[in-house]
């Protein structure tokens, strides 16, 4: 818990009322969540962080794009003009 958090928490009560309780009741659910599916995940993957999992997605993503633009690039290849000289 942040001193944000801290200080935050009776503004936000005072300013919207006691809705902020349904924040407090969702901590309840997200942390076993997290707990247990994206901390094993972190783990097996020898990570630390949000910011190296979305780096290594980003580069997959990056590979991925780049070789599907290989790819229809070499579908689709015109002949060059020193092709077409050679066979004209």
């Amino acid at each position: 818990m942040s001193a944000i958090t801290l200080l935050g928490t009776p503004a936000e009560i005072v300013i919207y009322g006691t809705q902020y309780w349904v924040v407090w009741v969702s901590y309840f659910i997200v942390m076993p969540f997290a707990a247990y599916v994206f901390i094993p995940v972190f783990y097996q993957l020898q990570l630390t962080s949000v910011f190296e999992v979305s780096a290594l997605y980003a580069v997959v993503t990056f590979y991925i794009l780049l070789r599907a633009i290989y790819n229809i690039r070499k579908a689709n290849v015109a002949p060059t003009t020193f092709e077409v000289e050679l066979f004209a």
